[in-house]
This record gives structure tokens, sequence and C-alpha cells, in this order.
């Protein structure tokens, strides 16, 4: 693959800057900060969190999407686009690293039957997102649990610098935040710059011309687990953020499918959960999901 900047400008910015060259060092540092800012993209990673004894962090990052195609997956393209610019001088590094982040992370083997340590860290920026380890409360699997919810509330000196970098949390299920699982919803404490927690609310009903403004109590016509949870599941969770999260301005937010964006707001307080509806999202997100319906219906009577 040909390299993502022009060699000449490479060429250029890598001239030391006492050197007779036509290129002062304020611009020097400008076009690096252009070279940065072209590997930003809208698309955003998720990473899930797991434990891992051989690295000083503990902690390491796995690829959710491991069959997403090489050439075309979001860490590869950050890399081709960052390798050049990082490898300019020590300046250029500290600019790079401090918006791409170097961080541990785990990629499938050849076969696809397991994963293995990356030999090369991948750049991770803040507006990536963040799966953590969950056992889903299987039994058998407490200490697997156990050890992970340790290196995140006891964290390495290290590892603390990794648990430094997450802003955005990403939950599969609700099922996390059950009162049940408590001790693994206190790690969330431990994240010092955690800004937003986005959760699946699971199953839905009709939805279409039904989520007006202002704010509601969880209707379970509409949200059938979210309403249980609420009601019955939610007492670690409320009192975690009334006693933590909302203080430090952490929002909560739910989606009805992992690719799209939040349709609403939930607001817990100590006595129960309100939810406010996000829009002009939420009605996309339905229309979206009515249309992928309307198309695999389509398909298979064909």
């Amino acid at each position: 693959m040909a390299d993502p900047f022009p060699s000449s400008v490479v060429a250029a910015v890598n001239k030391r800057p006492q050197m007779k060259a036509s290129v002062p060092y304020e611009v020097f540092l400008h076009v690096v900060e252009q070279l940065i800012d072209m590997a930003k993209s809208n698309d955003t990673k998720v990473w899930s969190l797991a434990y891992n004894h051989s690295l000083a962090t503990k902690l390491v990052l796995n690829d959710v999407n491991v069959l997403e195609d090489k050439p075309h997956s979001v860490t590869y393209k950050r890399h081709q686009k960052l390798r050049l610019v990082s490898q300019i001088n020590q300046q250029s590094r500290r600019m790079t690293e401090k918006i791409f982040t170097r961080l541990p992370f785990m990629v499938a083997t050849p076969d696809g039957l397991s994963r293995q340590l990356c030999p090369v860290k991948a750049y991770v920026p803040v507006t990536d997102e963040f799966v953590p380890f969950f056992t889903s409360l299987e039994e058998g699997r407490e200490a697997e649990q156990f050890i992970y919810n340790q290196a995140v509330l006891l964290p390495s000196a290290s590892g603390y610098a990794l648990l430094s970098r997450i802003e955005k949390i990403f939950l599969l299920r609700l099922r996390y935040l059950i009162t049940a699982n408590k001790e693994s919803l206190s790690t969330l404490i431990r994240l010092p710059n955690l800004k937003s927690i986005t959760v699946n609310v699971g199953r839905f009903g009709k939805l279409h011309n039904r989520m007006k403004p202002g704010i509601h109590e969880v209707d379970p016509k509409k949200f059938p687990g979210l309403a249980q949870f609420c009601t019955q599941d939610s007492e670690a969770l409320r009192t975690l953020w009334a006693g933590h999260l909302e203080a430090r301005g952490v929002k909560l937010f739910g989606v009805i499918d992992n690719d799209q964006r939040p349709i609403m707001e939930l607001h817990p307080s100590r006595d129960k959960i309100m939810i406010t509806y996000i829009q002009p999202h939420a009605d996309e997100a339905v229309e979206e999901l009515r249309e992928r319906m309307k198309q695999v219906l389509e398909s298979l009577a064909i």
C-alpha cells in the first residue's frame, strides 16, 4: 500500500530546525498537527477490555470486530496514517501520542481460533468506546471476573494511565448494570475521566411517533426489558449514580441497535430512573430499523 502522505511532505518536516531549511519550526509544528488531524475520522472504534498478567498494565484491549477486513479496518488505517508522522522526531511522536495513545491490544491468530498480543500497539483516541470485561455472571467464572475487577480497582501505574484514557463505556447488555453485578459496576468509579456510558436497552415495542419530548417513566410496552430493570434490578446503579457518577457529570445513554446513535438519555436517582428521548436521533433510528426489516422481509420473499 502506498504511503498515505506524500514523501515530499515528510521529507520537508523531517529536517532539523537548525539546518538551513526553508521550513521554520513553527511551520513544521503546524504541518505535524495537520498530519495528525488527517488521521482523525468519524469512525468510532469499539474495544473490549480484558485482564492480561504478562503486561505491566495488567489490562489489554481486544478488537471487538474480529471479522473486519484488515485493509479497511479503523485500526489499520490509523496505523498507516500515523506511523510516518510519529517517527519524524521526538516532538512529533509526543504530539501524535497526545492525541492517539499507544495501547496494547490482542488480535486473532491466523486460524481464527484464539488471540495473541499484537507486536505493534494500537493508536487509540479518547473518542473510542470500551466494553468492560463481563462474564454475564456465569457460574464457574467468578475468578475471571474478580481478577479483572481487581486490575481496575487496584491498577498498576501503567494500568491507571490506560484507564485514564477511557471516556466512553459501551455496554452490550443491561445485565451489566443489575444489582447482582454491583462488584463489577463499582469499577466504573475507577475511570477518572469517564464522560458517558451507553447501554443497549434490549427489546422494544412500537416506537414510531410515540417518543415525545419531556421526561418520562419507562413504558413497559415500549421497552419491556428496560422497564423491568428500572423497577426490579437497578438499586445498585441508582446508588452508584447518586453517590458518585452524577456529581462527575457522567451521562447514561440508551441505544436499540449497537450500530446506531443513542435514542434516549437515562436519568437515575436514588428512587427511580427516568428517561428523555434524544431527537432527531430517536426517530431516525426507528426509521432505519424499519427500513432494514423491510429489506430483510423482501429478500425472504424472493
